[in-house]
Parts: structure tokens; sequence; C-alpha cells
């Protein structure tokens, strides 16, 4: 593929991925409230007994971490992709100087 198409296709991904990114974060949240389960306890005399908890589940907890893990890194490698293909490449020529004799 020559540099003329690999531009947009690269702003293609880079888009992409920003969708993914969005999608990643929406699971990591489901997975999170998942995670956190509310039980309500008993009426007590005792004022120092909350009337609720939270109970953790660690994989799912952990599942939301690892999303947003990756939701993060979509989203600098969208960035990535979008500066290569929205900026002007580096010119790799000698810009027309003199080239010394050999």
């Amino acid at each position: 593929m020559d540099a003329k198409h690999a531009l947009p296709v690269r702003a293609l991904v880079g888009f992409l991925e920003i969708v993914a990114a969005v999608l990643l974060g929406v699971a990591a949240v489901w997975a999170w409230r998942r995670g956190s389960v509310p039980y309500e306890l008993p009426p007590s005399d005792n004022p120092a007994v909350p009337d609720s908890v939270y109970r953790w589940s660690g994989p799912w907890i952990g599942a939301a971490f690892g999303l947003v893990l990756l939701a993060g890194l979509a989203l600098l490698d969208a960035g990535r992709r979008l500066a290569e293909a929205f900026t002007r490449p580096w010119q790799t020529s000698d810009h027309g100087l003199p080239v010394a004799d050999e």
C-alpha cells in the first residue's frame, strides 16, 4: 500500500480505536458494578453497626481494572495513529543541499 492510501487507513483505525475505548469503558463500569454488591444488615441497637455493607468480588473488580487499562492503551494508540494521519510526515530527503564529493 502506498503512502497516499495509508493515511486514511490510519485515521480510520484511530477512530475505531476510540470507539473500542468507549466500549471498553462501558464494560469496565458494568464489571465494577457487578463486583460491588450492597448488603442490607438487620437493624441493630449498636450505633457502630452500619445499615448496609458492600461485598467486593475480586475477579469482577480486577476485570474492571483490566478493561480500563485496555481502554487507556487504545486511546494512546488512537492518538498516535491520528497524529500520524493528520500531521505532515517527516522529510527524509536532503532538501536540496549539495552532496559532498566522494
